[in-house]
């Protein structure tokens, strides 16, 4: 196996071409986020991303990008903010991980959605999981019988509200795509507050983050596009969504909403207005990405399997990342622990409302400009 390693920002057409030609040849590699794009916006916003691009008889049969971080440890490309890595790939082709890694004189490559179809990545797995999708290639109603078919009521209990909506605060629309970049910032505000009162991690306290989601957002080549759709009630702002799409895949990446709205469920109607609408243009899968969300188990029509892990070489970087997931749980799971988690989580709470005061004066429904 030849490993040639390239900034990713040096990656020539030539590549690219070749990156999507194996792309669009393996039915698993359809998310955006295997698009050759999406790795050139990460490199256009971080200066640690390479690509390894994998050699045989003289020709590229896959890609690997990744951050370069220290101690020859590296992160998927993206990193928390990446739904799908792994390798680019056709299908049937091998590469030994542990060889791909010594090639790239890195010794531990952490993954948390890897496609569980990559088996060369089989052996490091060490939790197995699922992104939900919706799958809308016989068209939205099509999707809507098969929900009602399981006994699902959940898109009749959406289209209810969404009528209520209209009555109360003006017809209900939606715009695919919104150029204004004032409302691609609204989302960032919505979903940092969001992240900050329920205690998950705010994606967009990371500046580089939020570069990323802008630049994504304006870019539109070679299949690939960031979308910033918006839904409006009369004339009020209702919810928004950040995602991308790769030719015929729709990623529901950054969903938000008022909150001042929420008996009606404007995210819930964003959600199958969008679905309305892509189905119209021939996207054929909405990939709701990996998490235990009640409301994408309601919507889902179907699933990609993933694993999560890590690829690792003998090193002191690997010995040393094993340390410290050990360490980690036994925070997490031990009994004697029990009395600071007792105490970070009233610090959360604490934390949580102390931002919602300060945010209290933005309750009402936003304008549209």
């Amino acid at each position: 196996m030849n490993v040639e390693l390239l900034p990713a920002a040096a990656l020539s057409a030539q590549y690219q071409e070749r990156w999507n030609e194996i792309r669009r040849s393996n039915p698993d590699l359809a998310s955006p986020f295997f698009h050759p794009e999406f790795t050139l916006a990460v490199a256009r916003t971080h200066d640690d991303v390479e690509v390894a691009v994998v050699d045989e008889g003289g020709q590229a049969i896959g890609f690997f990008p990744f951050h370069r971080r220290r101690f020859r440890y590296a992160k998927p490309v993206g990193g928390p903010l990446s739904d799908y890595h792994g390798l680019i790939v056709a299908p049937g082709v091998q590469v030994d991980a542990r060889e791909l890694l010594r090639a790239c004189n890195l010794a531990v490559w952490p993954f948390d959605h890897v496609l569980a179809s990559q088996s060369m990545f089989e052996g490091f797995a060490e939790v197995r999981t699922e992104s939900p999708i919706i799958d809308l290639r016989d068209g939205f109603q099509a999707y809507v019988d098969s929900r009602k078919r399981t006994g699902s009521n959940r898109i009749s209990q959406l289209q209810r509200k969404a009528r209520k909506i209209a009555r109360e605060l003006g017809p209900v629309r939606l715009e695919v795509h919104v150029d204004d970049p004032r409302m691609l910032e609204q989302i960032i505000r919505w979903k940092s507050e969001q992240c900050c009162r329920t205690g998950n991690y705010d994606f967009f306290s990371d500046q580089a983050a939020v570069r990323l989601v802008r630049d994504i957002a304006t870019t539109k080549v070679d299949g690939f596009e960031g979308l910033v759709s918006v839904l409006y009630a009369g004339d009020s702002i209702a919810a928004a969504h950040m995602g991308m799409r790769a030719d015929q895949v729709l990623h529901w990446w950054f969903p938000a909403y008022e909150r001042s709205l929420s008996k009606y469920s404007p995210g819930g109607i964003l959600l199958i207005e969008l679905a309305r609408e892509i189905a119209e243009l021939g996207v054929t899968t909405l990939d709701l990405g990996k998490g235990d969300d009640s409301y994408k188990a309601s919507f889902m029509t179907g699933s990609v399997p993933l694993i999560e892990g890590a690829v690792d070489v003998p090193s002191v970087a690997a010995l040393a990342r094993r340390t410290r997931i050990r360490a980690e749980r036994w925070v997490r799971c031990s009994p004697v622990m029990e009395p600071i988690r007792q105490v970070i989580r009233r610090v959360r709470r604490k934390s949580s409302s102390q931002l919602q005061n300060r945010h209290r004066g933005l309750a009402g429904p936003h304008r549209s400009p």
